[in-house]
């Protein structure tokens, strides 16, 4: 007679070092988590819109949702090519603006002699570097009251949109062109990489925003980091606001009139790798860089885990521009997609259960 012997596995995947090395852990998953200790199937997706794929054109690039005074739901996806809305019921509507510059799918190298416009450059001024990678284009979404605003890398301008599916979305009034856009926690709409200077941050008047120049009736105003990075995006937690560069991250901490904002460096060595790739929970934050991950929470720090080799070591670091977090709040968990080694388009993704401090991978 055979004798079953009761495995207890604690949670989570470990892939640092070999399959030996690491006994008595789970090596690999797929579709997999762990909740309360116990180890479950994750469900499939759920279908929104009905319409027909074709309809957002454009490789999809970001998305939100957010809630209109009237307690509908909508969601805005911007692509490469554009910006689209859905409503409550899954009908998608084309507000991409007029003059809207499209951007680059993938993420590709560029510079040297023969990639720009003839006379582009004066004679004697020294080319871009041919081994520069340019990103894909990534969009930046954020709600100001009921308004959706936006702006995508390449294009430059930053758009608003007002609930109405019958126009299109439109460049915010005196705003400056920007990298990234968001709102602040104080009603203030905040241009990252402002004017072409990717280490300059502007914001507008307090819940104004159409106003950009300072003035004594306002609270506009601006500064530049002192960062060798440039500015990527940024996100709000609670009491205050994280802004990421590709080399650092700093906080962003409203004191009123007259400085408005003062701004501190937090750690270097933790350049964010996309738009996209931090999630945030309450006062914590969480973040993707070249070759680690992230957290804040109080002060910036790398987040330990099990399968960072795996991770790193099977990635499309030319591609990583288009790394995305999620935050699943049902299970405690942030979730970041992104391009395997040879893919183009985000096909993997690793999992931390930020309750529980275990990862997966799939």
């Amino acid at each position: 007679m055979m004798d079953f012997v009761k495995l207890q596995l604690p949670p989570g995947v470990a892939r640092r070092g070999t399959e030996y090395s690491v006994q008595g852990r789970y090596f690999d998953a797929d579709l997999a988590r762990w909740s309360a200790g116990v180890v479950q199937p994750i469900g499939g997706w759920r279908e929104i819109s009905n319409v027909e794929a074709d309809t957002i054109s454009g490789s999809p690039r970001a998305i939100t949702s957010w809630l209109d005074k009237s307690n509908q739901i909508w969601a805005a996806v911007g692509t490469h090519t554009g910006l689209f809305v859905m409503t409550q019921t899954g009908v998608i509507h084309d507000i991409t603006p007029s003059g809207f510059v499209d951007g680059r799918e993938n993420a590709s190298y560029g510079g040297g002699y023969g990639s720009g416009d003839y006379g582009a450059i004066g004679y004697g001024t020294a080319r871009p570097n041919v081994n520069v990678l340019n990103p894909a284009s990534m969009w930046t979404l954020d709600v100001f009251d009921e308004f959706l605003i936006g702006c995508m890398t390449e294009d430059g301008k930053i758009y608003e949109w007002g609930l109405n599916t019958a126009t299109a979305a439109t460049a915010v009034t005196n705003a400056p062109d920007a990298a990234a856009v968001m709102m602040t926690n104080d009603l203030f709409v905040m241009a990252l990489g402002a004017d072409g200077d990717p280490r300059q941050v502007k914001w507008s008047g307090r819940g104004a925003r159409t106003v950009w120049t300072p003035a004594a009736d306002n609270l506009a105003g601006s500064t530049r980091l002192q960062t060798n990075g440039k500015l990527v995006c940024g996100k709000r937690i609670r009491g205050g606001e994280l802004l990421f560069t590709t080399v650092d991250v700093h906080q962003a901490q409203y004191v009123g009139s007259p400085s408005v904002y003062v701004f501190e460096r937090l750690a270097s060595g933790c350049g964010i790798v996309s738009p996209q790739a931090a999630a945030v929970v309450g006062s914590r934050a969480f973040w993707m860089t070249k070759n680690n991950f992230w957290q804040f929470n109080g002060y910036a720090e790398p987040l330990p885990c099990d399968v960072q080799d795996y991770v790193f070591e099977n990635i499309n670091t030319a591609q990583l521009s288009k790394a995305y977090a999620v935050h699943n709040s049902a299970f405690g968990e942030i979730w970041w997609f992104y391009p395997s080694e040879g893919a183009l388009e985000c096909d993997s993704y690793v999992i931390y259960n930020y309750l529980e401090g275990h990862w997966s991978i799939g």
